[in-house]
């Protein structure tokens, strides 16, 4: 997701990563059910796995800032 902010001549970009984690199982595919309890949860939004939740987490954009996909 990007977040944009105009701000005087510039645009302020800011930008959210999610991710969505997953394993892959023969004859049964990928899926997030199939994490082993050692790993990192379904979700989570730095690249280091810190902080994850099997919940899709709300992201809230800022006020006076617009997001897209």
């Amino acid at each position: 997701m990007l977040v944009q902010s105009k701000h005087g001549s510039g645009v302020n970009v800011t930008e959210e990563q999610l991710f969505e984690h997953e394993r892959f199982m023969p004859l049964a595919g990928w899926s997030s059910c199939h994490l082993l309890p050692t790993e990192r949860n379904r979700y989570s939004r730095q690249e280091d796995g810190m902080n994850s939740t099997n919940t899709f987490p709300q992201i809230r954009i800022p006020e006076g800032k617009i997001g897209s996909c």
